[in-house]
């Protein structure tokens, strides 16, 4: 996928299912995408009608190894 978001769900997905290497190669394309994506980046734009999927989708992308800050 060209579109940053789309890599992040798939590492956020990849990393909770233990696929780590899937969730680190879509990490760095989606940074490749989007240089500036971080943790924090992330919470402030996601818009989830629940708390509870926005830090499920958090979860995932750090276990995924995306970092607090870009």
């Amino acid at each position: 996928p060209s579109f940053y978001l789309a890599r992040l769900l798939l590492a956020a997905t990849y990393a909770r299912l233990g696929m780590v290497e899937e969730a680190d190669w879509q990490i760095a394309e989606a940074s490749i995408l989007n240089p500036d994506i971080s943790l924090n980046v992330e919470e402030a734009a996601a818009v989830y009608s629940k708390p509870q999927h926005l830090r499920h989708y958090l979860e995932g992308l750090s276990l995924a190894g995306l970092s607090d800050t870009h």
